[in-house]
């Protein structure tokens, strides 16, 4: 092969070369991305039992229903422990046999004074309350009534403790009206003056008594609210073979404190 020849053929495959070569700096172009892989659709819960092998997750308990009220439960709602405190104003009319202290028998004490009554209790049904308790009266200085002549005794003082059972009812569970009835074992207290001396009596008995009242609510479970009360105790004392009775009509209003 000629010279020329061989110097034409060389020159001819440089020039193939750079041809296909990239220019100086470029880049290759990225191939395309990959597609993303097809997730299947999750295959539903087949109806009726669990198949073996099947997990199935466990959903979480139901809440509780709301009260139709939307209040919490046991709020305003007479259940549960009972408590009450009360004062009060009380009159009374007590009808005697062989009135102590006095020279004619047979006359009738009248008079106004104060009450206190402390009752603890609890509730076996909603809004039904038994228990027991204390409630106490007092009146200063008596009026003393006999064939029509009435005299103040001053210095004399006549009181009536009732150590008692009682029942209450209310209308509705979440209302404050109710009623309530009261038997009660019944010490009286009469103190008198008598020849210039101060001397003191002891009667005991029974009692019974039949009231009502409201609660009005001022918080979760406290109340404050008016309280009328009716009551009758029979009441006897014996000294050296003599008997006096005291048969005692009572009627108390009361303002109340109540935690139920």
């Amino acid at each position: 092969m000629s010279h020329r020849v061989r110097t034409a053929l060389t020159s001819s495959l440089l020039t193939s070369s750079l041809s296909i070569v990239s220019p100086a700096g470029a880049q290759a172009p990225m191939p395309p991305p990959a597609p993303a892989p097809t997730v299947a659709p999750a295959a539903p819960v087949p109806p009726g039992p669990p198949a073996a092998g099947y997990y199935y997750p466990t959903p979480p308990p139901p809440l509780p229903p709301p009260t139709a009220s939307g209040a919490k439960l046991g709020v305003h709602e007479h259940e549960g422990f009972f408590l009450r405190m009360g004062l009060g104003f009380s009159s009374m009319l007590t009808k005697t046999e062989g009135t102590l202290g006095q020279p004619d028998p047979g006359g009738d004490f009248s008079g106004n004074g104060g009450a206190l009554e402390l009752l603890l209790g609890g509730t076996p049904a909603r809004g039904f309350v038994i228990g027991g308790g204390l409630v106490l009266h007092s009146w200063p200085e008596p009026s003393y009534d006999n064939g029509g002549t009435r005299t103040r005794l001053n210095g004399a003082q006549l009181g009536s403790s009732f150590l008692a059972l009682f029942g209450q009812l209310y209308f509705d569970r979440t209302s404050g009206g109710y009623v309530q009835a009261l038997v009660a074992g019944a010490e009286q207290t009469y103190r008198y003056e008598e020849a210039g001396e101060t001397k003191e009596a002891g009667l005991s008995g029974f009692a019974l008594a039949l009231g009502g009242g409201y609660d009005f609510w001022v918080g979760e479970e406290w109340s404050l609210g008016p309280e009328l009360r009716l009551s009758y105790a029979r009441v006897e004392h014996e000294d050296a073979g003599v008997t006096t009775r005291h048969r005692t009509l009572a009627l108390t209003l009361s303002f109340s404190a109540t935690l139920h």
